[in-house]
Order: C-alpha cells, then structure tokens, then sequence
C-alpha cells in the first residue's frame, strides 16, 4: 500500500469513527470552543466578559452546558477589563474557518475542532509514513489518539505536531523546529525540546551552520515558541497563566513515573503492546547496532521524555480523566517512540516489519474499541487492570493517593475512600486514636503511624486482616474527612465487636443486595455483608417511615443495633416457616444503622 492509499484509507476510518461518536466536549474543550466562537466573531483574541453569555448561549444550543462550565470564573481579565483563560489561543484561532462553516451550516462547533483534529493528523501520518512506515504509523495512530478526533482538546494538535517533529529530525529538521515551536505556542513545555533539537542538530551536522532554512526554522520556531509569553507578559505582567495549576516542588519518583507506570493513569498499562515494541526496539538495537542508542534524534527523544514528564509532574490535577483508562498527558510521549521505530527498521532485520505488522494489527483491533471517539471517559471509575489489582490482590500494587481517590470517588479530595469491597482503603488520620473508617468496612485497629492528623495511609485486605502502607509520594495533600460517611468514633468498637462476632472475615460485602432482601424504603444507602449462615445489613441516613423487608430462608436470630450508642434497639427473630415475610421498621433518629441477622 503505498502512501496515498494508506491516507485515503485512514480518512475513511476517520469518518467512519467520527460516524459512531456524538460531538460533545469534555473538559477545557468549552475554553477552547468559547476562544474559537470569539475569534469566528473577529473579537479575539481577548475575550469582552460582556460577551460570555452570548458564547454561552451559542454553545447550548447545541449541547446541554454542565453547571461545571464557569466559564465566567475561570476568565483572567487584564488592565483593559477584557479577558484570557488559562489556555493559549493558538489552537482555537486555528478552528475559525471551520468554525464559519458550521455557524453557517447550523452545526455543532466541535465539528471544525474535529476537521482540524483530522487535517492535522492527516499531515502527521504523512510525514510518519516516510519516516516509520505503515506499520509503525499504524501502531503509533491507531492507539488512545483515536478518542480525541472529534474533540475541541489540544491533545490531537500536540501530537500530531510531536510526530512531525520527530518524523522530520533528520531529513528537514527546519521543519522540526517549527512544528515544535507550533505545538509550545499551546504548551510551553515543548518549548525545550527546540533547544534540543537545535542543541542536537548543531553538534552532528555543521552544515546547518550556513543553511538558510535551517535558521529561518529557528526563527519560526523560537518565535511561535515565545508567543504566549510575550502575550501575556504584555496584558498581565507575567509570563503564563498557567502558574496557578502548577506545584512547583520536586516530585517523588512515583509521580515523575505515573504517566508511564501507573496501573490506573500509565502508558504502559493501557498500551501493552506499544510499550513491547518499544522495549523491543531498544533491545534489537543494543544487541545488533548499540550505537544508534546515542544518536542525535534519539537523544533528543530521551531528554524530551524526561523534561515531559517533569513538566507533567507539576500539575496539581495528575489524575484528570479523558483518554479511557490514559492520563491525556501521557500521549505525549507516544511520538518519542519515532526514532525508535525509524532506527530499528533501518538495521534489514528480516522478521521485524512483519511481526510489528502483526502486533500493530492486533493493537488497532483493541484501541479501536478501547478508545473509540464515541466511548465514555474513566472519569471516577478505575481500569480493568487497577480494579483486579485493587480488589484482588491489593498488596501488590500502592498508587499516588490522588490516583487512587479519583478513581474511587467523584468528590476529589475527600477521604477516606475504599474499593466497592473494602479490599483496599486510604484512610486520613485525624489524630484521635483509631482511624476514620468508611462505612460499611469493618474498622480495624489502626497502626499509630497512621494517626497522625492529615496522615495518609493504606489498608490492604490479606487474609482477612488489614495490613497498612504509606502511599508513594506526598504523605498529605490538603485532604478532607467525609465526616458524614465515617464509623461514629463512639461506635467504632461496638462495630468491631459485632463484625468479629459474625465472623466478618469468612463474609463479602455484596455489589447488590441478596435475594432475601425484598424491599428497601426510605434509606439513603444500604450495604450488604454476605456469609453461607448470617448478614450484616448496614443502613444509612435513614427517614421517616424508613423500613427494610426480608425473606429469610430459616429460623434466624438477629438485632437492630444503633452504631453511634452501640446499643440493641430491636431483637429480631424469623419466622419458622421459610421465606416468611419479616419487616423491620429503622427509626430515623439513628444513623448508621446495622441490622445483622445468623
């Protein structure tokens, strides 16, 4: 397939993608969407607050606005009163002429997103072509990139623009420089790799010196590069608006690496098999043509990696959702994987294009349904791989706190949090004696270590006991207690006693209620620990008229317990007769409730 086809063919598997997915946009996609409406309007780049309502409304007639959208607090304004978000606009202003297409058309904006999303990529997979050919560009676009297509997100023009570089190093590395300084006039991070490159280019190739297209790409490329600086240096003083998301401390290892290892947010785990190919690569050419490894391109490739992932690291919002299962900002560094391929499919090795065809085929099969456009984000929900990591063997894997609490609560920063089991939980320590536990988990006796105030601490589920491990990386965070869905502190051991009573360790807690349970009215939440002979039932945030109604298959004896005072409100007893109809009425006054029956 030479390479017009091979372009021919992935638009039209563009098409049929965007065909199955419902245009919408996701997360700062409405900062973009609203700078892209101004500039189609010739207000921009600055946008009039005045004006907001207008985007707003313009906006809402084609997709329902979440409340989440503030775009009014979110806007920066300047000595002028007109204002910026925390975004560039380099990306957006791109978007105009496809976005007087369809406000003439009447269509939703995302669509001009999407056909620069395309247009952009188009000219990437052309220059990967030439570069890694069609197996490697197929690994390389077939993969998390297809779910951003039809979004107003920067995530397709950054690595389009990162594959061009890459692809064009050694050939036209003019071009390079000035796709890397496109894609800094977005993301001020990329702007080292310019340095790079130019750093890289000089010392290998002395020509350049009297190239004057070498020159006029730096040029170009140093001069879109410094756009947003200079920008906002002029309207507010300083030199991004983006200092505001950043932490500014030394990360922990376990940070720097998430983006690439973590089992929840990584690389790794999300495209198993282009981080084979990658391995691979680099064993083949340490085996067969070591000194590859330490070529120019290469290098560059390794430094960007790690000035990417240091950059990354200093976001105060690492998990963010997006990419299904992927942080967004680890599709960076799929396009450092260029020189990679280009090297290894220059050693002649007989078997390698075809076996990287077979794993690329394999791969697009998956990502083509794993992140296909029209799929729904992982936003509070963890992976396949986290959640069997997590709830069945969760000694084995410790993430970033923030990784682990976002992925198990839609409220970030509130803890503690556990996995639908209490397999594995993050507690926060309060200082005062044992630890907060979530309700319905059984609340263990918390090591001393774990106490301290702000604390955060682990509590693995192993043989029925809890084993506690400090989180990698920061040790607190500015977290909250969920004091309303805690164990009462009172009632703590009262709970304990009657959890080791029912002998809770040979129990699971169930994702539904049993079958015996028949009704369930006016109870805020309702767990259920399920053994062969006995139930836990643990309610919570009973009202009035509050019941829960049973068919016990037996004769069983049981209590209605008050968990703040630890006291027996009712003794219940079945009826002989099984499946008999038993009703036990919860008086609101009391929250939690237990309602255990053996």
């Amino acid at each position: 397939m030479n390479t017009r086809h091979y372009l021919l063919a992935a638009l039209l598997l563009a098409v049929a993608f965007l065909g199955g997915s419902s245009p919408h946009i996701v997360g700062d996609g409405a900062e973009y969407v609203a700078y892209g409406l101004n500039f189609a309007s010739f207000r921009g780049p600055s946008i009039d607050p005045a004006n907001l309502p207008a985007l707003r409304l313009e906006i809402a007639e084609h997709e329902q606005v979440p409340a989440t959208w503030g775009l009014d607090t979110s806007l920066v304004r300047g000595r002028d009163g007109r204002g910026d978000f925390a975004h560039f606009w380099f990306y957006p202003l791109l978007a105009t002429p496809g976005l007087w297409v369809t406000r003439a058309c009447g269509l939703h904006p995302s669509y001009a997103f999407a056909a620069l999303n395309l247009a952009l990529l188009g000219l990437a997979l052309a220059a990967s072509l030439r570069s890694v050919g069609g197996a490697g560009s197929t690994l390389l676009f077939l993969g998390p990139i297809l779910w951003w297509i039809d979004k107003p997100h920067t995530e397709p023009f950054t690595f389009a623009l990162l594959i061009i570089a890459f692809s064009l190093l050694r050939d036209r590395p003019w071009w390079s420089l000035v796709a890397a300084g496109t894609a800094a006039a977005q993301n001020p991070p990329i702007g080292a790799l310019i340095g790079l490159i130019g750093v890289a280019q000089i010392l290998t190739n002395h020509q350049l010196w009297h190239d004057r297209r070498w020159w006029s790409g730096v040029a170009a490329g140093v001069g879109l590069a410094v756009l947003p600086p200079l920008y906002y240096l002029t309207r507010y003083g300083r030199l991004s608006l983006l200092t505001g998301a950043t932490r500014g401390t030394m990360p922990a290892f376990a940070e720097f690496v998430a983006p690439v290892l973590d089992t929840d947010m990584g690389l790794v785990a999300s495209c198993p098999v282009f981080a084979l190919v990658a391995l691979a690569a680099v064993v083949l050419l340490a085996r067969y043509r070591w000194r590859d490894l330490l070529a120019g391109d290469v290098q560059v490739a390794w430094l960007a990696a790690m000035v990417f992932l240091a950059a990354f690291s200093q976001t105060t919002n690492l998990r963010h959702g997006g990419t299904p299962g992927m942080s967004r900002y680890a599709l960076w560094l799929i396009p450092l994987a260029v020189p990679l391929l280009r090297r290894i499919g220059g050693i002649g090795l007989a078997a390698w294009t075809p076996a990287l065809w077979a794993v690329a085929v394999v791969s697009a099969m998956v990502s083509s349904v794993a992140f296909h456009p029209g799929r729904a984000q992982y936003a509070n929900q963890p992976t396949l791989l986290a959640e069997y990591l997590w709830t069945r063997h969760p000694m084995w894997n410790d993430p970033l706190a923030e990784v682990f609490q976002k992925a198990n609560l839609a409220a970030a920063w509130w803890l503690p949090v556990a996995t639908p089991g209490c397999e594995k939980i993050l507690l926060l320590g309060t200082g005062a004696g044992d630890g907060a536990w979530p309700i319905p988990c059984y609340p263990a006796r918390v090591i001393e270590s774990c106490q301290a105030p702000n604390s955060l601490c682990y509590a693995n589920r192993v043989d029925g006991k809890y084993r506690f491990i400090f989180p990698p990386g920061p040790r607190n965070g500015g977290y909250h207690l969920r004091r309303g869905d805690i164990w009462p502190a009172s009632g703590e051991a009262a709970v304990r006693e009657l959890f080791n009573e029912w002998r809770w360790r040979e129990m699971s807690l169930a994702r539904k209620p049993p079958a015996i349970v028949r009704e369930v009215i006016n109870v805020g939440r309702f767990w259920s620990w399920v053994g062969p002979d006995r139930y836990l039932f643990v309610v919570q945030r009973p009202a009035g008229g509050a019941s829960v109604t049973f068919r016990l298959p037996r004769e069983m004896e049981g209590r209605l317990i008050d968990v703040a005072t630890g006291t027996t409100i009712q003794t219940l007893r079945s009826d002989k007769t099984p499946f008999a109809r038993l009703s036990v009425a919860l008086p609101p006054g009391s929250d939690p409730l237990i309602v255990a029956f053996r």
